[in-house]
Protein backbone atom coordinates (compact mmCIF):
# COMPACT_ATOMS: atom_id res chain seq x y z
CA UNK A 1 0.00 0.00 0.00
CA UNK A 2 1.45 3.57 -1.03
CA UNK A 3 0.57 6.17 1.58
CA UNK A 4 0.66 9.50 -0.52
CA UNK A 5 1.16 12.67 1.14
CA UNK A 6 1.42 16.64 -0.19
CA UNK A 7 5.03 18.32 0.92
CA UNK A 8 3.20 21.29 1.74
CA UNK A 9 0.67 19.56 4.34
CA UNK A 10 0.10 18.55 7.73
CA UNK A 11 -1.22 15.00 7.68
CA UNK A 12 -4.35 15.77 10.42
CA UNK A 13 -5.26 11.96 10.78
CA UNK A 14 -1.62 10.75 12.72
CA UNK A 15 -3.43 11.25 16.11
CA UNK A 16 -6.35 9.40 15.32
CA UNK A 17 -3.67 6.55 14.04
CA UNK A 18 -1.99 6.75 17.50
CA UNK A 19 -5.33 7.02 19.21
CA UNK A 20 -5.86 3.46 17.10
CA UNK A 21 -2.89 1.60 18.29
CA UNK A 22 -3.45 2.82 21.72
CA UNK A 23 -6.80 1.27 21.84
CA UNK A 24 -6.00 -1.86 20.05
CA UNK A 25 -2.72 -2.33 22.96
CA UNK A 26 -5.30 -2.01 25.34
CA UNK A 27 -7.25 -4.34 24.69
CA UNK A 28 -5.26 -6.98 23.39
CA UNK A 29 -3.42 -9.72 25.02
CA UNK A 30 -0.46 -8.00 25.20
CA UNK A 31 -1.58 -6.84 29.22
CA UNK A 32 -1.81 -10.61 29.65
CA UNK A 33 -0.32 -12.92 27.26
CA UNK A 34 -1.61 -16.80 27.42
CA UNK A 35 0.59 -17.18 24.13
CA UNK A 36 3.06 -16.36 21.88
CA UNK A 37 0.79 -14.04 19.69
CA UNK A 38 2.88 -12.09 16.69
CA UNK A 39 0.85 -9.50 15.24
CA UNK A 40 2.25 -8.11 11.72
CA UNK A 41 1.51 -4.57 10.74
CA UNK A 42 3.49 -2.48 8.27
CA UNK A 43 6.31 -0.59 8.98
CA UNK A 44 5.51 3.24 9.00
CA UNK A 45 7.89 6.08 8.21
CA UNK A 46 7.55 8.84 10.21
CA UNK A 47 8.78 12.37 9.45
CA UNK A 48 9.35 16.18 9.50
CA UNK A 49 9.21 18.54 6.85
CA UNK A 50 10.95 21.88 6.98
CA UNK A 51 11.71 25.59 4.85
CA UNK A 52 13.57 28.34 4.49
CA UNK A 53 13.96 30.45 1.33
CA UNK A 54 16.18 28.69 -0.47
CA UNK A 55 14.64 24.59 0.40
CA UNK A 56 12.63 22.49 1.54
CA UNK A 57 14.34 20.16 4.13
CA UNK A 58 12.72 16.61 4.63
CA UNK A 59 14.00 14.29 7.12
CA UNK A 60 12.44 10.46 7.49
CA UNK A 61 13.13 8.61 10.15
CA UNK A 62 14.68 4.89 8.88
CA UNK A 63 15.43 3.22 12.49
CA UNK A 64 17.02 -0.69 11.96
CA UNK A 65 17.18 0.63 7.50
CA UNK A 66 20.51 0.32 6.34
CA UNK A 67 21.34 2.72 3.69
CA UNK A 68 21.21 0.20 0.75
CA UNK A 69 18.21 -1.03 1.54
CA UNK A 70 16.16 2.55 0.99
CA UNK A 71 15.84 3.92 -2.80
CA UNK A 72 14.49 7.74 -3.86
CA UNK A 73 12.62 8.41 -7.00
CA UNK A 74 11.33 11.54 -8.52
CA UNK A 75 8.88 11.77 -11.51
CA UNK A 76 6.00 13.96 -12.24
CA UNK A 77 6.26 15.66 -8.94
CA UNK A 78 6.02 12.88 -6.42
CA UNK A 79 8.98 12.28 -4.58
CA UNK A 80 9.11 8.05 -3.80
CA UNK A 81 10.73 6.63 -0.26
CA UNK A 82 11.53 3.07 -1.16
CA UNK A 83 12.16 0.25 0.57
CA UNK A 84 12.73 -2.65 3.36
CA UNK A 85 13.24 -3.14 7.13
CA UNK A 86 14.44 -6.60 6.85
CA UNK A 87 13.71 -9.09 9.77
CA UNK A 88 15.56 -10.80 12.17
CA UNK A 89 16.15 -14.22 12.16
CA UNK A 90 13.92 -16.30 14.63
CA UNK A 91 15.71 -17.91 17.55
CA UNK A 92 13.37 -21.35 18.28
CA UNK A 93 14.54 -21.08 21.77
CA UNK A 94 13.19 -17.70 22.38
CA UNK A 95 9.78 -16.94 23.61
CA UNK A 96 8.48 -13.43 22.29
CA UNK A 97 5.37 -12.05 24.59
CA UNK A 98 4.90 -9.29 22.11
CA UNK A 99 6.74 -7.12 19.76
CA UNK A 100 6.43 -2.96 18.94
CA UNK A 101 9.23 -3.74 16.37
CA UNK A 102 8.07 -4.22 12.85
CA UNK A 103 9.66 -5.11 9.86
CA UNK A 104 8.91 -5.20 5.91
CA UNK A 105 8.72 -3.12 3.26
CA UNK A 106 7.67 0.52 2.69
CA UNK A 107 6.58 2.87 -0.14
CA UNK A 108 5.62 6.52 0.82
CA UNK A 109 4.63 9.34 -2.05
CA UNK A 110 5.32 13.02 -1.43
CA UNK A 111 3.63 15.13 -3.76
CA UNK A 112 6.02 17.83 -4.68
CA UNK A 113 4.75 22.01 -5.63
CA UNK A 114 5.66 22.96 -8.99
CA UNK A 115 7.64 25.17 -7.77
CA UNK A 116 10.83 22.96 -6.88
CA UNK A 117 13.63 22.14 -8.52
CA UNK A 118 13.77 18.34 -9.08
CA UNK A 119 16.80 18.01 -10.89
CA UNK A 120 18.64 19.34 -7.80
CA UNK A 121 17.37 17.35 -4.84
CA UNK A 122 20.07 15.98 -2.64
CA UNK A 123 19.60 12.72 0.08
CA UNK A 124 22.11 12.24 2.98
CA UNK A 125 21.61 9.50 5.60
CA UNK A 126 23.12 8.67 8.99
CA UNK A 127 22.58 7.21 11.73
CA UNK A 128 19.18 5.75 10.71
CA UNK A 129 17.52 9.14 9.53
CA UNK A 130 17.11 10.41 5.79
CA UNK A 131 17.66 13.76 5.11
CA UNK A 132 16.58 15.35 2.01
CA UNK A 133 16.95 18.48 0.43
CA UNK A 134 14.98 20.10 -2.03
CA UNK A 135 15.50 23.21 -3.86
CA UNK A 136 13.07 25.77 -4.63
CA UNK A 137 13.36 27.25 -8.07
CA UNK A 138 14.25 30.65 -8.91
CA UNK A 139 10.01 31.39 -9.54
CA UNK A 140 8.88 30.68 -6.13
CA UNK A 141 11.40 32.55 -4.24
CA UNK A 142 10.16 36.04 -2.93
CA UNK A 143 11.58 38.96 -4.87
CA UNK A 144 10.83 42.62 -3.81
CA UNK A 145 8.91 44.74 -6.48
CA UNK A 146 9.38 48.21 -6.81
CA UNK A 147 6.81 51.09 -7.07
CA UNK A 148 6.79 53.59 -9.46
Amino acid sequence: MTRSINLIKKNHYRGLKHLQNTLDNFFSDAWWPTQTNELWEEFQLFSKLSEDKENYYLEVDLPGVKKEDVKIEVENNTLRIQGERKGEEKKDEVKRHYSEVFYGSFIRDYNLPNTVNSNNIKARYVDGVLNITIPKSPESKAQSIKIE
